[in-house]
C-alpha cells in the first residue's frame, strides 16, 4: 500500500510539473518581457530629456534676432509634447509596478527612486522650456520694437534728403528749412 501511495504521489507529480514548469516559464517570460519594455521606456525618455537639454543650452554666439520667430516656433512645437511626456512617464510607472512582485527589496527601493527621478526631471526640463520660450518672446518683442525703431528712422532720413531741398537764398527760405528739419527732428 505504502508503494501504491508513492506510486499515485508520483504520477501526480509527474502530471502536475509540466504545468508547473510551464506556468514559472510564462511568468518568467512576462517579467523579462516587461523589463525590456520599462528599459525601452526609460531610454526613450532619456533621450528625449537629453535631447531637450541640449536645446535650451544657451548659445555661444548670442542671440540670432533674424531668425528668432522661427527658434521660437521650433521651441514651442518641440516642447508641445508635454502630454505625450506624461504617457510616457504614465507607462513607465505601470511597468514599474507590473515588475515591483519580481524585484528584490533593493531593486524595489531603486524603481521606486527611479520613478521619483524620472517626475522631477521632466518637471524640471519643461519649467526650463517655459522660461527659455519667456527668453525668445521677450527677444522677439524687443526685436520687433527695434525694427519699429529702424524703418522710422530709416524714413525720417529719407524725407531730410539735402539734396531735394533748395538751398536757402533769402531769410524767408532759411526759416522755411529750418521749420522742415525741426519737423523731421521731432519725428525722431
Amino acid at each position: 500500500s505504502s508503494s501504491y501511495n508513492l506510486l499515485s504521489s508520483v504520477t501526480a507529480l509527474i502530471q502536475a510539473l509540466p504545468r508547473e514548469l510551464q506556468d514559472t516559464k510564462q511568468y518568467l517570460e512576462n517579467n523579462r518581457n516587461y523589463r525590456l519594455q520599462y528599459d525601452s521606456l526609460t531610454e526613450r525618455l532619456n533621450n528625449w530629456v537629453e535631447e531637450a537639454q541640449i536645446k535650451l543650452r544657451p548659445l555661444d554666439s548670442g542671440i540670432d534676432f533674424e531668425n528668432l520667430h522661427s527658434d521660437l516656433e521650433d521651441h514651442k512645437k518641440y516642447f508641445s509634447q508635454e502630454s505625450k511626456l506624461k504617457e510616457l512617464l504614465h507607462s513607465i510607472h505601470d511597468m514599474a509596478n507590473k515588475i515591483w512582485a519580481s524585484l528584490a527589496p533593493k531593486d524595489q527601493d531603486k524603481i521606486n527612486h527611479e520613478q521619483e527621478f524620472f517626475t522631477q526631471l521632466v518637471k524640471n526640463t519643461l519649467n526650463s522650456a517655459n522660461s527659455r520660450q519667456s527668453e525668445f518672446e521677450q527677444n522677439l518683442k524687443l526685436w520687433k520694437e527695434y525694427s519699429e525703431h529702424l524703418e522710422s528712422v530709416q524714413a525720417v532720413l529719407q524725407d531730410l534728403c539735402f539734396e531735394d531741398m533748395e538751398k536757402p537764398s533769402s531769410l524767408s527760405s532759411l526759416k522755411s528749412s529750418t521749420a522742415k528739419i525741426d519737423v523731421h527732428m521731432k519725428k525722431v
